[in-house]
């Protein structure tokens, strides 16, 4: 399976402003909760380039809520998704080797 090119959309310049509107309503500062716009461009431009090196496998509803936090600036978040992510797999992983490796050969048939 040959894995496609991934691309995301550009950032455009007033996509913070609901994200601002919606952080003002609740008497919060944006620098309280969210990155600033720079640092998210910088990681958002990174992202597709990191995107591109993960296996096929391994792209997944976590990965893409990953993505959107990267986008709107919560950080702290994507280290969650992140953290998950890896959890999971090696959770496989373990799993599949335990079987493989520790129950089958014992198993007589």
């Amino acid at each position: 399976m040959v894995k496609q090119e991934i691309s995301l959309p550009t950032i455009k310049d007033n996509e913070s402003l609901l994200l601002n509107e919606i952080i003002s309503a609740l008497g919060i500062n944006r620098e309280d909760i969210l990155a600033s716009d720079k640092d998210i461009n910088k990681v958002y431009q990174e992202l597709c380039e990191i995107l591109n090196i993960i296996p096929q496998e391994y792209l997944n509803p976590t990965l893409a809520k990953m993505c959107i936090a990267i986008r709107v600036g919560l950080f702290d978040s994507t280290l969650n998704y992140i953290w998950n992510t890896t959890v999971i797999n090696l959770r496989e992983k373990l799993k599949n080797f335990w079987l493989n490796h520790i129950i089958f050969p014992q198993i007589k048939i």
